[in-house]
């Protein structure tokens, strides 16, 4: 992109620098697709505009290739026409912008109400002059990407979409020799063009369909669904492009084709990907943070999955090495206090990228320091600094060792009764300890504790009692907190000597602790966050939100038909009848960004990820703006058969200072078969000595008011109790 900068009808006066890498970009993506994947040129559409050098009087300022190339307004909208009828359900469709992105005034209001602001694509003819063509030069806004993308996904396409641009202004620290993709403002004026562009057409995604339990309606609007969307940065970042093998690129673009190339031909989730690019990204431009949405499993390309792909998304949320100094023998990770990682918790390092993962361990570290959502980590041995070197950024870490004092102490308690009885039961508790010390690799959150007569010659006499097991008269197995009260909703196992029913116990356990962890979650006490947040329930209705009409279109917003009422709090929680929705809300009072992920722990001893939807991290919400949260809720169908009329459940809004990904705290209920993540790999969960030690039925807070602060994140819950 070339020109100066110039003053429109409207009283435009934005000016988007050239940028150097945006052309190479296109090259490199062009060069893998057409010697990577074969495909054909006939198959692939490119929009260009090349800066003509600065002594090159013969383009006269404008870009080098012929108008029907560049990248117009025009140009990119019969693209996508194109990709429409050119292709068929089953067919992959894969679309690269790099350029510059804005933060400019709606064009949509009836959509976003006035002084809303639509996140966009810059094309070529905002500013150069092309021809007649300027008439129909506008910003490509989201409200409008967001419609050509819905009608490709409802053909049945597969769609990758990667955008390397700048979604917001805002102020950046900028390196030597990098340029951002995007400008320090809001463009606050319209083009002519764009004066009818909200009332020409209908845009809005279709209204909710119906909310499941513990599910969140359609609030935002843009949520990418149906395809896989890659972005270069969040809405208050900046996208750089910098010199890489001596050229210009986006930072973004670079590390995809690297990383892409590093996995060969072996196909690879876009969630996988995602490690290792957004390492590399920060490596240069710590500020500037990639984020993942939508079909997030999916194979990237939309290529039929591998066993190996498979096998790297069963481990994506494993703490990533981000940086390494071979030299000092220090490492760091992207996990810290908020995701479980505790001082003096050992960690294996392993490749990543070639399939081995977890079989060959290329470094041993010990946890030195937590800091948030950081950590940093020591070298251990036997290794040697120079295999320390072997240990690059993008590597995974598995938890080998826990500190003990971080562990859970489970006890196997022989019940009170007559003397047979207390033999027959004591025969089957030794029975189920035999077979837990049998275990190849002990449970890496809790410890079995000897018997109360017993001594600990095992070193974990700092290891504090947490869960009893026992059997009850009916021969099933109970599990017991801390205080000896039986814990609710768990499923009934027969205490038979048998391998299955000790192995269905062990599972229970494993999952009993993990959801405990996360529901005991603490922060440090002094908090760098100073953002001031609210999280409350606002109402409730019998009936689902649609969204509001405005004239020939869908607003955006959630409207109850019926309105909300009141939910009555008592003891600490809102009361609702099964089916009815409530309505939630977030809003950021502060002057900075924040980053928020609202989890549902439920009843089941599931946590589920609300917002945002899909396997994505946290969203990003700015300054005084707010998201709204319908949710219904319902006594779950087990728990109605076992005769249950009442739930208490917590939702929890997690705020933290930059984007983040807290999936690796999400478990199933209970009763729903385990992923092979947490039946195999629980040593995401881990937690302080305090947390084990609290009583394990449920707490009542202050559900409103109260928000738990970290060194960088913010925890604020509502308790919602559902009854019949």
């Amino acid at each position: 992109m070339t020109g100066n900068a110039r003053t429109d009808s409207s009283g435009r006066t934005a000016h988007y620098a050239s940028l150097g890498g945006c052309v190479n970009d296109v090259a490199l993506v062009e060069c893998f697709l057409k010697t990577e994947l074969g495909v054909l040129d006939e198959h692939i559409i490119k929009l260009t505009s090349t800066a003509p050098d600065l002594d090159d009087d013969a383009y006269h300022g404008r870009p080098k290739e012929d108008i029907s190339a560049w990248p117009t307004y025009r140009n990119i909208a019969r693209a996508f026409a194109r990709l429409s009828s050119e292709t068929r359900s089953g067919d992959l469709v894969y679309i690269h912008y790099s350029g510059h992105g804005a933060r400019v005034r709606t064009a949509y209001e009836g959509i976003k109400g006035q002084g809303g602001i639509d996140e966009a694509l810059v094309p070529v003819d905002i500013e150069v002059v092309a021809s007649a063509d300027m008439d129909q030069a506008r910003y490509l806004r989201d409200v409008e990407i967001a419609q050509w993308l819905a009608g490709l996904v409802g053909k049945g396409l597969g769609v990758t979409v990667v955008l390397d641009s700048c979604h917001a202004g805002g102020s950046t620290r900028r390196k030597e020799s990098a340029t951002p993709r995007g400008t320090g403002f809001i463009d606050r004026s319209l083009l002519q063009s764009d004066l009818c562009v909200g009332s020409q057409r209908s845009y809005g995604p279709a209204a909710p369909a119906g909310l499941r339990h513990g599910r969140v309606g359609k609030s935002w609007l843009l949520e990418a669904s149906g395809y896989t969307l890659l972005a270069a940065c969040t809405a208050f970042q900046k996208a750089y492009e910098h010199t890489f093998a001596e050229r210009q690129h986006g930072a973004l673009t670079y590390h995809l084709i690297d990383t892409l190339r590093r996995y060969g031909q072996d196909s690879v989730s876009a969630e996988a990907l995602l490690g290792r690019i957004a390492i590399m990204v920060q490596s240069y431009f710590s500020e500037q943070t990639p984020l993942l949405e939508g079909e997030t499993t999916m194979a990237f390309f939309g290529i039929s999955s591998s066993s190996s792909s498979s096998s790297r998304a069963c481990h994506a949320h494993r703490p990533l090495v981000l940086a390494v100094d071979a030299a000092s023998g220090v490492v760091d990770l992207d996990h810290g206090d908020l995701h479980g990682v505790h001082a003096g918790a050992e960690y294996g390092i392993y490749r990543d990228d070639d399939g081995s993962f977890p079989l060959d361990m290329v470094a041993r570290i010990r946890i030195t320091k937590p800091q948030g959502l950081r950590a940093t980590a020591a070298f251990m041995g036997p290794h040697e600094p120079a295999d320390w070197a072997a240990v690059q950024p993008g590597f995974r870490a598995l938890l080998l060792k826990q500190a003990p004092e971080r562990m859970a102490g489970v006890r196997l308690v022989v019940p009170d009764g007559t003397e047979p009885a207390a033999e027959h039961v004591r025969a089957r508790l030794t029975s189920l300890r035999r077979h837990i010390e049998e275990q190849k690799r002990p449970p890496s959150l809790w410890r079995l504790l000897p018997e109360e007569e017993e001594e600990d010659g095992g070193g974990y006499e700092s290891v504090p009692l947490a869960l009893s097991v026992t059997i009850n008269p009916e021969g099933f197995y109970e599990l017991l907190d801390a205080s000896q009260a039986a814990l609710p909703n768990l499923p009934t196992i027969p205490a038979a000597n048998s391998v299955s029913s000790s192995a269905s116990l062990l599972a229970c356990l494993n999952h009993v602790v993990q959801f405990r962890l996360v529901q005991r979650l603490r922060a440090d006490p002094v908090s760098a966050l100073r953002t001031p947040c609210r999280f409350e329930l606002v109402g409730k209705s019998a009936e689902p939100p649609t969204e509001a009409d405005v004239g020939d279109a869908l607003s955006g917003e959630l409207v109850f038909p019926a309105g909300l009422e009141p939910a009555p709090l008592h003891n600490g929680a809102y009361a609702v009848r099964s089916g009815e929705v409530v309505s939630v809300e977030f809003e950021n009072r502060g002057q900075s960004a924040v980053y928020l992920t609202v989890l549902d722990l439920k009843p089941l001893w599931g946590v589920e990820k609300l917002y945002p939807a899909g396997v994505g991290a946290s969203e990003c919400v700015g300054p005084g703006e707010k998201r709204t949260l319908p949710i219904q809720m319902e006594i779950p169908t087990y728990l109605v058969g076992k005769g249950r009329t009442e739930i208490t459940e917590t939702l929890r809004a997690v705020v933290t200072v930059r984007h983040t990904s807290l999936q690796a705290l999400e478990l199933p209920d209970i009763h729903e078969p385990s992923t092979a993540r947490h039946a195999h790999f629980p040593e995401y969960f881990t937690s302080a000595l305090d947390q084990l030690l609290e009583d394990f039925s449920p707490a009542s807070r202050d559900v409103k008011l109260k928000g738990r602060t970290g060194g960088s994140w913010q925890m604020y819950d509502i308790n919602v109790r559902t009854t019949t």
